[in-house]
């Protein structure tokens, strides 16, 4: 039975979206809560709709992750700055994300912030954090992830010992 189910859904598999658009996001909720609701009675786990807000830019050291949790309506951007075009400027900046995701009731934090192997944050602009440190003084970032198997748990913990040894207190977390 569990392997013709895992067969019935690697058949459908080129028929899927992965992402979560405007016009999806109804829907998309309404599976999460489904699932939510099986997720408790089979296994009393608790289970709270959310989406990663990317910020991505043509060179990905301009990019920025922010994954919003409970969160109600969709949010923009989904947005690609690319260099040499009217698009070029990352508008709107995080600030406006995170303060969109507390408008709803919702938390969020960066995630999966240093993709590169290298050992200093400035020697890559601060990647995938971009922002971050300014968001922390504003008071809109709830959490910081810390380690992730796709970024580099190093730089990453640097920069959230920085925000540390400055007196914000920003709770970690892993494994986005």
């Amino acid at each position: 039975k569990d392997l013709l189910a895992r067969v019935a859904r690697m058949a459908t598999l080129g028929r899927r979206e992965f992402s979560v658009t405007e016009e999806r996001f109804d829907a998309y909720l309404a599976d999460i809560a489904a699932e939510a609701k099986r997720a408790r009675r089979l296994y009393d786990l608790l289970v709270v709709p959310g989406a990663e807000i990317t910020q991505n830019h043509i060179r990905s050291r301009k990019n920025s992750h922010i994954i919003a949790l409970n969160i109600k309506q969709f949010i923009w951007p989904q947005f690609l700055g690319n260099q040499g075009t009217a698009t070029a400027a990352h508008y709107p900046p995080n600030a406006h994300v995170l303060d969109q995701v507390h408008a709803q009731g919702g938390i969020a934090g960066y995630v999966h912030p240093f993709t590169t192997p290298k050992r200093d944050p400035e020697e890559y602009d601060y990647s995938g954090a971009r922002e971050f440190p300014v968001n922390v003084a504003l008071g809109n970032v709830d959490y910081y992830d810390v380690m992730c198997i796709w970024s580099d748990e190093y730089v990453s913990a640097q920069v959230w010992y920085r925000v540390l040894n400055l007196g914000f207190r920003v709770p970690a977390s892993a494994g986005t």
